[in-house]
């Protein structure tokens, strides 16, 4: 065969499919820029319902679905609650005590300087029930 215009569409076809493949690349391995104040509020609003679903009480679906599968809670002086179930579990009968009241307030958010972790201290209050 000749050359010709036949071999060049390959090599064009070829180019464009390098160069798809180069700029899908590029724009997966593009990341977003992390935004600490953003981050912080969002985490804070995020906190917040969690705690006033927690205050509320009623709903303990709602309450775990903020915990991830392999969370743990860890509560003075008792066994670790390993889990989402046993997590579950806890937090119904947590409600079920008489008297029984929990609320926090967390404060600002510490972030890894990637952003893909952070944590938070508050202060909490609680009450199980009355004594007797």
């Amino acid at each position: 065969m000749l050359p010709g215009p036949s071999f060049r569409i390959p090599t064009t076809l070829r180019h464009l499919a390098i160069f798809a493949f180069v700029s899908v690349l590029a724009a997966c391995a593009t990341k977003p820029k992390f935004d600490p104040a953003a981050e912080s509020a969002k985490l804070l609003r995020r906190d917040a319902e969690w705690a006033d679903l927690a205050s509320a009480g009623k709903n303990v679906d709602s309450v775990v679905s903020y915990w991830s599968d392999d969370a743990v809670v860890l509560e003075p002086g008792q066994p670790a609650v390993e889990g989402k179930a046993a997590i579950r579990n806890f937090v119904a009968e947590s409600f079920k005590t008489p008297g029984f009241k929990i609320h926090w307030v967390s404060e600002k958010p510490t972030f890894s300087p990637d952003g893909q972790f952070a944590y938070m201290s508050g202060r909490r209050d609680d009450c199980a029930g009355a004594s007797g």
